[in-house]
């Protein structure tokens, strides 16, 4: 399941885009699914064509309310009348929905780009390779807007994947890994005030301002919880308490 739904409702309404709040979950939900490497998809005249597997897609997003493939295929159909994606030519040969995204889609939306690579999809597909009709050995696709360049990379790196594991919470531009929260820790903060802290700069709508998310936690922790003390500072105290004069005295009244 997908935690997490952001929609820009400001770029919806200015621009009277005649889509629901389904559609845009849908299209959130969509927006991430060209990064991911577990997505089959198939390039055409250098553009990704991404498969939606509808009965996946209802499963993930239950708040939809949508329960039958075909319904959802409806709202699909409207989002491509209205020009935000493309359907694949094939689509009817293939047996499945290969869907891309258009440059008016691009146009509107990518302002509010968020990165959700690290969103696992989940096996939706045995075979998770890039059918490719042109360069089929080129797994570095280049996609261009008219307002921007937007560079898909699909990459199979491992090393990559083994990094993503790494992080702690990731969300918009920023995350943390999991060597940071543990040197947090080491300052006297505990996982309650870590991650308030961070659901509190995920909520702050100025969180794009933002570069470092440790550097970011620590002066939000340090703000709200001036009073914590380092582990060690810590237990030094407790040391000393436990040897001060009247305590020393007392283990032998």
């Amino acid at each position: 399941m997908k935690y997490n739904i952001h929609i820009n409702q400001k770029t919806i309404v200015e621009n009277k885009i005649d889509i629901d709040l389904k559609d845009a979950v849908i299209l959130e939900f969509l927006k991430s699914m060209p990064l991911s490497d577990k997505i089959k998809k198939i390039i055409l005249d250098n553009r990704v064509y991404f498969w939606v597997n509808y009965t996946y897609l209802i499963k993930e997003n239950p708040l939809l309310g949508i329960k039958a493939a075909d319904s959802l295929y409806r709202r699909m159909t409207k989002l491509v009348s209205l020009g935000l994606l493309d359907v694949h030519p094939d689509n009817q040969k293939l047996n499945r929905g290969y869907y891309s995204f258009t440059k008016k889609f691009y146009t509107l939306f990518e302002s509010n780009e968020e990165n959700d690579e690290d969103y696992d999809f989940g096996p939706t597909d045995e075979n998770p390779e890039v059918p490719t009709d042109e360069n089929p050995d080129d797994n570095s696709i280049y996609i261009f807007s008219n307002t921007n360049k937007l560079n898909y990379t699909i990459n199979s790196n491992k090393e990559e994947q083994k990094n993503k594991k790494n992080i702690y919470r990731k969300f918009s531009h920023l995350s943390i890994t999991q060597e940071e929260v543990s040197q947090i820790k080491e300052l006297g903060y505990s996982d309650d005030q870590i991650n308030q802290t961070l659901d509190d700069i995920e909520n702050y709508k100025k969180n794009t301002q933002y570069r470092s998310l440790n550097l970011t936690i620590r002066k939000w922790l340090k703000k709200n919880y001036p009073n914590v003390k380092p582990i060690e500072e810590q237990t030094k105290l407790n040391l000393e308490d436990d040897f001060s004069a009247d305590n020393f005295y007392s283990h032998f009244s």
